[in-house]
């Protein structure tokens, strides 16, 4: 499933159940919402995990919070510590009965193609 320009990006999520624009704006589209989520930019569904799916109640399988920047990798690496300050991994309380995010990871494109090799992302000229 390829999604193209993406704020200036290709994906290739070739296993993919679903992959699409998060913050679509055609309302008349299945993938729409209407919420304001403009930092979210794509919502992938694979066998064993979402990237982003708690407010719809698709929580059947962990959710991982994949971040991708331009930045060199220890501005990504900085980028990353404080995300997961503010991101709540894991249970943040006792009351919760699901964990919001399983990962947090905060990648530039070359990083991005090094962990995931599967679903190759480039630039678009």
């Amino acid at each position: 499933m390829i999604l193209e320009d993406i704020d200036g990006f290709t994906f290739d999520f070739t296993d993919a159940i679903d992959a699409f624009v998060f913050d679509e704006k055609d309302k008349s589209k299945s993938t729409y919402h209407g919420a304001p989520m403009k930092a979210v930019d794509i919502l992938v569904e694979l066998d064993d995990a979402y990237l982003y799916r708690h407010a719809e109640q698709k929580v059947d399988k962990p959710i991982h919070y994949i971040c991708l920047l331009s930045f060199d990798n220890a501005l990504n690496n900085a980028m990353q510590k404080a995300l997961k300050k503010e991101l709540p991994m894991g249970r943040a309380s006792p009351r919760w009965k699901t964990t919001l995010v399983e990962s947090c990871q905060v990648l530039n494109i070359e990083r991005w193609n090094q962990n995931f090799p599967k679903w190759p992302a480039h630039k678009v000229a």
